[in-house]
């Protein structure tokens, strides 16, 4: 079995498969996927595409109406209709040989199958799908999955993204990134970049995630009469480097005492801490406000210094365009 470079999510040629692969091969692999005894080695919700897929490279009339009798009493391949041109010849030419015919007719219905799987994809997720067409043209055999499979990764996406917003905003923007790796898998596997728009906009929906969660927790904090419960530890009256120190923490997921002293140092590197704020008042802060308990302000080290000098400013500047999104 050989893998080919060539990819054409539009058309079959006849002449390039995908794979090279003989019946005799094709008709183990279904045997052995279809067999009880080895039910734990395949998984049972990914054999009918694997089969509707394997169909396309069986070049034997016999074996080719072994498996399509096979899937129909499955329930599957009710729709020859939309193949029927192809079934009933009125394609082929006088340089269409028998095996180029068993081919071409194998290729139809592979698209077929598949087209019914995403037509039960589709009714579980309420979308819209648009009709089946298949052509041949020469040796080749032209089709619109690419479309059906675009409108329905496009409605996947969009209601998975739904469907996370009833949980929290953490929860939300890891499964976002989950979505996301996902998508990219599938592109890296076959060399394509078809899944780059739905990409895009799992990470545009993740960058309005990042607002509302700023939002919520401007209003969370707002639901004080003082906003800010330690005024005497920052230096500016309208608590924006109390919702900057704030917006660090979650960022950075600060646990520690040593990533606390690191973030004290930087907002005592630009005046963000108050003037009579002595190293007493931040720990006492820390403390109460994050349960971080601080025995002693460390000293900087070189890592320190990279999280001052360019991770913490990264930050700032994300922080920034946060706010002035929210004005």
């Amino acid at each position: 079995m050989k893998n080919n470079s060539v990819i054409d999510k539009e058309c079959y040629d006849i002449d390039n498969p995908l794979v090279d692969i003989t019946n005799d091969e094709i008709n183990f692999i279904i045997q052995y996927v279809l067999s009880p005894d080895h039910k734990e080695d395949v998984r049972i919700d990914s054999i009918p595409f694997f089969i509707a897929n394997i169909i396309s490279y069986i070049s034997s009339e016999t074996l080719l109406q072994d498996i399509i009798a096979l899937q129909k009493n499955a329930g599957l391949l009710k729709d020859e209709h939309v193949i029927r041109h192809i079934l009933d010849g009125k394609c082929f030419s006088s340089d269409h040989f028998f095996t180029d015919r068993v081919k071409i007719i194998a290729v139809s219905y592979s698209i077929l199958m598949k087209y019914e799987l995403m037509c039960f994809f589709s009714k579980g997720i309420g979308c819209w799908i648009p009709e089946l067409s298949v052509q041949v043209k020469g040796r080749k055999v032209y089709h619109n999955l690419s479309l059906v499979s675009d409108i329905l990764t496009r409605e996947s996406v969009m209601k998975s993204i739904e469907d996370f917003r009833c949980l929290s905003y953490n929860e939300q923007e890891n499964k976002m990134n989950i979505l996301i790796n996902q998508l990219r898998e599938q592109d890296y596997r076959f060399g394509t970049k078809y899944n780059t728009p739905h990409i895009d906009y799992i990470s545009e929906s993740k960058k309005s995630l990042v607002v509302e969660k700023q939002v919520s927790v401007t209003k969370e904090e707002n639901k004080n009469e003082q906003i800010n419960p330690f005024p005497l530890i920052f230096a500016d009256d309208t608590n924006r480097t109390y919702f900057l120190f704030h917006f660090c923490m979650e960022e950075l997921k600060i646990k520690d005492k040593t990533k606390a002293s690191i973030l004290y140092h930087y907002f005592k590197l630009h005046n963000y801490l108050s003037p009579d704020c002595r190293q007493d008042d931040y720990k006492e802060f820390v403390e109460k406000k994050y349960g971080i308990r601080i025995s002693k302000i460390f000293q900087k080290n070189h890592k320190a210094e990279d999280t001052i000098n360019i991770t913490l400013p990264n930050l700032e500047i994300s922080f920034n365009d946060l706010q002035n999104e929210m004005k």
